[in-house]
């Protein structure tokens, strides 16, 4: 063994600062962040080109307001 070893060792391990958690944390999501984006711009390419391949002669605002208003069409069925 060298010559104080241990004591080498221990200073080093004693002087070790911890790791500033919010700087990992910022780190990580601004890394994230690029991916994240890459999606977003994918899946709005895809819903484009999908609506445009089914050729539906509604918008989608009257698909859905048909869709939330389905349940009250019922209601004024019944007696």
């Amino acid at each position: 063994m060298p010559y104080a070893f241990e004591k080498r060792i221990l200073a080093r391990v004693t002087t070790r600062v911890m790791a500033n958690l919010w700087e990992l944390w910022g780190t990580a999501l601004w890394r994230a962040a690029a991916p994240c984006v890459a999606v977003l711009f994918l899946a709005g390419i895809w819903t484009l080109l999908v609506n445009d391949f089914r050729g539906s002669p509604d918008p989608l605002s009257v698909a859905l307001e048909d869709t939330v208003r389905a349940p009250l069409d019922n209601l004024d069925d019944s007696p």
